[in-house]
This record gives C-alpha cells, structure tokens and sequence, in this order.
C-alpha cells in the first residue's frame, strides 16, 4: 500500500519493475506520473506474475511501450483497479508480447476496453474477465504528487456518481484490518471499490439552530449545544468538534451535546465532524449571551447577630429589591429569591407594584431566615450579600448590599 510517482526509468519500469519469477502483491497503490521506455508504472518479463489489486494507475508515460502496464512471457492478474490516462508510443494502457503472456483483467476500469489493450505479436493474449470496463471513473480531482509529495485535495478519490463504487470482484471479501490508501477501511459499500481509494460518504455536521443564554452574575452563561443531528450516511461513528474565539484565543469542546461556559456577547460556535476517513464541512451556530440586569436592593436589618437571644423565634432578613421601569411583575418567575455567597432560598416573597402611570415600579419583598444564613457564613465582619433572581424569560437580576454580622 504506496504511492509511487513521479519516478523515470531510462529503460524498464517506471513505477515497478517485476522479471525472473516474480510476483508480487501490489495492493492499494497509486502509480502516478513515472515513466519509462516500457511499461511506465510497471513492467513485467520473464516469467513475472503480479497480483495487481485495488490499484490506481493513471498520467504515466511510456516513450516506446506499455503507459501503465507492458507484459512479456508474464500473466500478471489484475482486479479491483483504475487504469487511465496514461500514453505509450504503443499501448497507452497495456502492451503485451511473448509466449505466455495472458494477464487476467477482472473488476477493472481501462480507459479504451480492449482497444487499450495492444497485443505486439502472436503469442500473447488477454482474459478479458467479467466486470471490466471502460467508463470515466470520476475522480473528485486529478494531479501527481507535486515535487514535496503532496496530492491535491481529492486527487483520485471517487465521486458519488463513479462507475468504479461498488464494482469491484463481489467475491473479494478484505479482512476487516485490510485499509485503502488513505488508512480507510477497504470495504464501506456492500461490494469493493475499484481504485486504490474507497468511497466514502462525507459526514454532515448539523449544529443545532441559534441560541441565546442568559448569564449568570458573574458574567458567563452555561451553554449547551447540541450535534445530534449530525449524520454519517456510511454509519460510521463520528467524533465532534466544536471551536469558537474570545479576544483571539480559540477554544474547543468534543461530544454531540457539550455546555460550555462563554462571557456576555455574542459567538460564533462552529462545528465540525469526523468519520475518521474524511472531515466535514463547518457548520456554524451564533451564541448570544445576556447579561444579568442589574437592580436597586436593600437589607434589612443592616446589622447581624450569631446570639439568638432568651426568646427563640425565628428571626428574618428582608431583601427588597426595585427592578428596572422596563420590568413589570407579570415578567418575573414564580421562583424564589436566592442569598448569595451561600445561595439560600427565601422563605418567602411578594411581588408589588408601586408608583402611577410612567413612574410605575416593580418591587420584590423577599425575607430569609437570619439562621440560615448565619450558619452558611463562618466570618464575622462586613459582609457584601447579592439577592438574585430570574424573568419568566430566563434571564437573570441582581442587586447588591452590606450587612455586618457579630
């Protein structure tokens, strides 16, 4: 399983040069642009016998003899492959001479069928085997490796629409291990491709639509994103990729569904998936982020005591909270208010309405218990409470006082 290319032989074999009882397997191999006098991608004499599989042989030149395959006295089989576009003085695909020669061509694609096929003198033939033909393979691209190595993007993979998916021998069963080229499995469809590469479906990545969170009073927001509905139609599983940018550094997360956690503002989320073959085209979302709204709060009592006192009863904290003129109180969720840093709930709470016409207000009259609160704060002194609450919408409001606690 190779590339080779872009190789010149002053004589025989460009690409390969089989002679004396050889034969060898050459399986998953592109041989492209190598040249020679005779048999430019491979040459076989002398009693040489390849088993060419799953091979893609195409743009070598031959001065004299054979543009991608010459044969004396050899039989070489070949099956599952691409043969095109390669030129020879005589034969721009297969030349064949001698006594024996009788390659065995099944489950291929020769430019020209048989009329690529030149057979020089009288004692060599061709079995032209079932499933062989001759029809443009469809590439996605062509092109040689370039002087580094490098192929062009898709070059000689196989378009959707090939002739060459799925046409290979029914009968070849490759192990599970058995990879084309490109380190994919070597059978995806129900039958082999012909060709050193495989088809494969480009999986789809499907982020889900725009979404707007809402943040937290520390500015970022959990966010959860969701590529379930990304798709590979080969059913391979896929693995995710989702990258995004703040202030010029690139995040990222994995999985179908992760959260994660962004400032106010608004991102672009983008996501990307793979079936280990091929990557798929970037899907993106935009992610707007809401700040928290911030209000007018007071407590009250301003000063706190850890000593009950001889008559026991419960003793309350009241957050009165004023929203902004926009808020009114058919927008604020039957939640209760939560005391911050340690997050306790208000006991109870009472949503009013205040003020006349433009002047109207919204007021929140929420109180905790003292005991509560005391046994989550271990420190005495001034201490900054944040009363938060939340819209029906989701968005979060906050307001900030003082207390002190002896």
């Amino acid at each position: 399983m190779c590339i080779r290319d872009r190789n010149t032989a002053t004589d025989k074999g460009g690409g390969i040069y089989c002679r004396d009882n050889a034969s060898p397997l050459i399986t998953n191999t592109l041989l492209c642009g190598n040249q020679a006098q005779t048999g430019a991608a491979v040459h076989c004499e002398n009693s040489t016998n390849p088993q060419i599989t799953n091979c893609t042989i195409v743009n070598n030149i031959a001065a004299s003899t054979g543009g991608a395959l010459f044969c004396s006295s050899s039989s070489p089989s070949l099956v599952n492959s691409i043969v095109w576009q390669n030129q020879g003085a005589e034969g721009n695909q297969l030349c064949l001479q001698g006594f024996g020669t009788s390659p065995d061509v099944s489950y291929s694609n020769i430019e020209g069928g048989l009329s690529g096929v030149v057979i020089s003198d009288k004692y060599a033939e061709v079995i032209w085997g079932p499933g062989a033909i001759d029809a443009d393979p469809c590439f996605v691209a062509t092109g040689c490796p370039n002087a580094n190595g490098t192929l062009a993007s898709g070059a000689y993979l196989l378009l959707e629409t090939s002739p060459c998916v799925d046409a290979g021998d029914p009968n070849y069963l490759p192990s599970p291990e058995q990879l084309d080229l490109r380190d994919g499995p070597r059978l995806i469809g129900p039958r082999v491709d012909m060709g050193a590469y495989e088809f494969n479906h480009v999986p789809v990545a499907e982020a889900s639509g725009d979404v707007t969170a809402y943040a937290w009073i520390d500015g970022f927001a959990d966010v959860a994103l969701d590529g379930s509905a990304s798709y590979d139609a080969d059913a391979h599983p896929l693995s995710y990729l989702w990258t995004w940018t703040i202030a010029g550094h690139t995040y990222d997360a994995n999985g179908p569904t992760p959260t994660v956690r962004l400032p106010i503002g608004t991102h672009t989320v983008t996501l990307t998936v793979s079936d280990g073959i091929d990557t798929s085209e970037p899907n993106s979302l935009i992610v707007a982020v809401i700040e928290a709204i911030k209000t007018r709060l007071r407590i009250i009592p301003k000063m706190l005591s850890r000593h009950r006192g001889s008559s026991g009863q419960k003793r309350l904290l009241l957050a009165w909270m004023v929203l902004p003129k926009d808020l009114d109180k058919e927008q604020v969720a039957d939640k209760p208010l939560k005391l911050y840093p340690t997050g306790v709930e208000a006991h109870n709470q009472f949503v009013i309405t205040f003020g006349r016409d433009k002047g109207q207000r919204t007021a929140i009259f929420a109180f905790f218990d003292q005991g509560e609160l005391l046994e989550a704060i271990t420190d005495n002194g001034r201490t900054q409470l944040q009363a938060v609450g939340q819209l029906k919408s989701g968005r979060y409001f906050f307001g900030s006082d003082s207390v002190f606690i002896k």
